[in-house]
């Protein structure tokens, strides 16, 4: 992801250096025919830092620069020199550029939703190939050929790379496990509990080291930086250099959400419920993005936590064996929760990196939105500058602004190590604690108590198959007196990818297999579940029953008579429920 980060020149956003946003072009060259003659001169205030970009003033000349006055940017504004002319004509041709990425990306969702459904590896692919192409040429085209500006459209630099990395990185995994944590806690104040009880699932144990690969690959060097350097680095940086920061911030936030529109209803087919969860989680992670980049003004901080992200989604998480079922408000309540407390994580530990490193030359009691903050008095003041000066003399605070103030390249490496810190540790500790969902998660049912003891033990398991895969799932760990096994297994078929199809139905099939060798076995079916059930003339001792879960087929998408000759799409698998109740013999 950091890879991009090589010596930079100054030219178009990118920064050199350690400067304080002057350039080497800023000092007048020697005139021609002789050497510079240097004549004492009585000493000239120094000008303070001047805004580029910025909307000119009345009786100002058009130099796309504009007179002293507060920097919310520290030192690190947005890439432009031209002047920007009519601020709001200015901010109409962004969301023009905006709506041209959209229907981009609209025709590239429709192609690849028909086309590559179901192919997890070709859908990769194409996204690692077109989707930076197709983000990052909109904005590229409009800087160079419509706005005649140099270099490119977003804020490249060295300064607080490491630092903005780090605290996104603690940001992205305290979110994670804070996430995971509260979600089961949430349904249990709204007085909901799901079957099974609770347990960490690492999916990723299923599957391969491609697979693995590739979803990293995906979410860290193409999701997180290309969305980022899109919606922070450009829409929403110029945005700012026409309007007070907190314009740009909104006005991106809400395009950052509107731009998953062709995701939403072309790919998950959200209804008007699930694109009212859109909002509930994208807009709160989108304005946190925005304060966090505006105070770091580093965009790899923003683009480290979108990635990990995304790729923290599928490795794993935390809930019941089967959820229980939520209205819609519900699902809204708990996904608007849950994205306050991403928004508060997110924006508190940037505070802190905001006043310990990125503050830069932005006026004191400021917050980095060009306002001056009022500055808290009394005890709360005392306590708080307490703290800062508190955490500037930790070796670690002081640590980690030796690194931001390094050569590039040990910056580049102390930010990856960070980030891969991140990665293994979570694979490590998920592969340790987690659980694979479908493979030996037991949970015992029937009743509790004395006497003659519970009568049945319920196993419940969900897992996935691929077509002609055999999935083996086994169940009991101690010596179980049997009278008899009832074992049933559910799936359901996918729904037809939209009217010009029609979806083939998926075929099942169940064995059972006893400590002595006996084999049950269930008529294949692809009616949506397959059953197998057994009674034994006496009490039969075994301490485990072998069941095999069976995909035989899975049937295609394949396409009505068409003129334009759509292809079959290949059902590749399909989920499953298992239930096995197990009757033992009444001890008493």
């Amino acid at each position: 992801m950091l890879s991009p980060l090589l010596p930079f020149h100054h030219a178009g956003g990118i920064d050199l250096g350690e400067d304080d946003g002057r350039a080497a072009r800023d000092v007048p060259p020697a005139p021609s025919g002789g050497p510079l003659e240097v004549t004492p001169a009585p000493a000239a205030p120094r000008p303070a830092p001047v805004v580029p970009g910025a909307p000119t003033l009345p009786g100002q000349a058009p130099t796309g620069r504009t007179p002293p006055g507060p920097d919310p940017w520290g030192g690190l504004p947005p890439p432009g020199e031209r002047p920007i002319g009519d601020r709001r004509l200015f901010v109409l041709e962004l969301v023009g550029v905006f709506l041209v990425w959209f229907a981009m990306w609209f025709v590239y969702r429709y192609i690849t939703a028909e086309l590559v459904r179901g192919s997890d590896f070709l859908f990769s692919l194409l996204s690692i190939i077109l989707a930076p192409t197709l983000t990052l040429l909109p904005p590229i085209l409009w800087w160079r050929w419509r706005r005649r500006e140099r270099g490119l459209p977003f804020l490249l630099t060295r300064r607080h790379l490491f630092s903005s990395v780090a605290l996104a990185s603690v940001a992205a995994l305290l979110f994670a496990v804070a996430n995971n944590l509260l979600y089961p806690v949430l349904m249990l104040a709204m007085g909901l509990k799901g079957d099974g009880g609770v347990h960490l699932f690492a999916p990723w144990r299923a599957q391969t080291l491609d697979w693995l690969l590739t979803q990293t690959f995906l979410y860290m060097i193409i999701v997180g930086p290309v969305e980022e350097l899109f919606n922070r680095g450009f829409l929403m940086d110029q945005t700012n250099r026409a309007f007070k920061p907190w314009v740009g911030i909104g006005l991106s936030s809400v395009l950052f959400v509107l731009g998953h529109v062709p995701i939403d209803f072309l790919v998950y087919r959200v209804d008007l419920w699930g694109w009212a969860g859109r909002w509930a989680s994208s807009l709160p992670f989108a304005l946190a993005m925005g304060i966090y980049y505006q105070w770091c003004r580093n965009i790899w901080g923003p683009a480290v936590y979108h990635g990990l992200y995304d790729w923290f989604l599928g490795i794993f998480w935390i809930g019941y064996m089967q959820d229980p079922m939520l209205t819609n408000g519900q699902a809204i309540l708990i996904l608007l929760a849950l994205s306050v407390m991403e928004f508060l994580i997110i924006v508190g530990i940037g505070y802190v990196g905001y006043r310990l490193w990125w503050k830069g030359s932005r006026p004191a009691g400021s917050l980095g939105f060009g306002a001056r903050a009022t500055s808290l008095r009394g005890s709360v003041g005392r306590s708080l500058a307490g703290a800062w000066a508190f955490l500037r003399k930790r070796p670690v605070i002081r640590y980690m602004e030796r690194i931001d103030r390094a050569s590039l390249p040990v910056r580049q490496t102390m930010s990856l190590a960070v980030i891969a810190v991140v990665l293994l540790g979570t694979l490590g500790v998920t592969a340790v604690l987690g659980v694979v969902p479908g493979i030996s998660i037991i949970v015992q049912g029937g009743g509790g108590g004395g006497g003659g003891g519970s009568s049945t033990l319920t196993f419940n398991d969900t897992g996935h198959a691929t077509e002609g895969e055999t999935v083996e799932l086994d169940y009991g760990d101690a010596p179980m007196q049997v009278v008899g096994i009832n074992a049933m297994v559910m799936w359901t078929d996918e729904a037809a990818i939209n009217r010009r199809y029609t979806n083939l139905p998926d075929t099942f099939s169940l064995e059972l297999t006893l400590p002595d060798g006996t084999s049950l076995v269930a008529d294949e079916s692809d009616s949506g579940s397959v059953q197998v059930s057994w009674t034994a003339e006496q009490p039969v001792e075994m301490d485990q029953v072998v069941a095999l879960v069976t995909a035989v087929s899975c049937g295609d998408q394949v396409p009505l008579i068409n003129p334009l000759g759509l292809r079959v799409q290949d059902d590749t698998g399909n989920d499953f429920h298992i239930t096995v109740e197990v009757r033992l013999a009444d001890e008493g």
